[in-house]
């Protein structure tokens, strides 16, 4: 079964909203019979994988040597498979690499690099029309700030499959994968 990759905030705390949604979505998704790829560390990243192992899922975590070594983390305690990078770069390229499609939960900047990084891919071909996902209004209020004030057009936003929660996500993930 393909594999999907979860972009979202490793400042999401396990009481919240948030994780509860992003644990919901790993649940979701391992039921489906979809394997998840996160970051691997906490947050959004821990919330998925939890969900995922909790439904019998296989979860995998791309770390990176300096988030490892700079703020002592270690993986989740629901990854199985550790794949680990040297360079923040490479990590986004493995998450790429690994998924067939790609969801995009709330996060920071990080979640931003991620989003911009795949959605450029999205915008060169390269992701051969996997599906990316963008869930909640928060990221779509951002990208139109960008139509609007910056140099992105709306045909851009096409490239993109807005939907209001991780239900809906996974619903059009089903379709579209299986």
């Amino acid at each position: 079964m393909p594999a999907v990759t979860v972009f979202g905030g490793s400042r999401v705390e396990p009481d919240s909203d948030e994780y509860l949604q992003a644990q919901s979505l790993g649940r979701a998704l391992a039921e489906r019979g979809f394997d998840v790829v996160t970051g691997g560390y906490n947050g959004v990243m821990e919330a998925v994988s939890r969900g995922a192992k909790e439904a019998g899922g296989h979860v995998v975590g791309v770390t990176v040597d300096v988030i490892a070594t700079n703020f002592q983390r270690v993986p989740n305690s629901y990854v199985d498979q550790e794949v680990r990078t040297a360079a923040l770069l490479e990590r986004i390229d493995k998450l790429v690499e690994l998924g067939a499609a790609y969801v995009i939960l709330p996060g920071g900047a990080g979640t931003l690099a991620e989003l911009g990084i795949v959605w450029n891919l999205a915008l060169l071909g390269a992701l051969q029309d996997k599906p990316l996902v963008v869930v909640g209004n928060g990221w779509e209020r951002v990208l139109r700030t960008m139509i609007a004030e910056l140099h992105t057009i709306e045909t851009d936003l096409q490239l993109l499959r807005f939907v209001p929660n991780v239900e809906a996500a996974v619903e059009m993930l089903g379709a579209v994968l299986t």
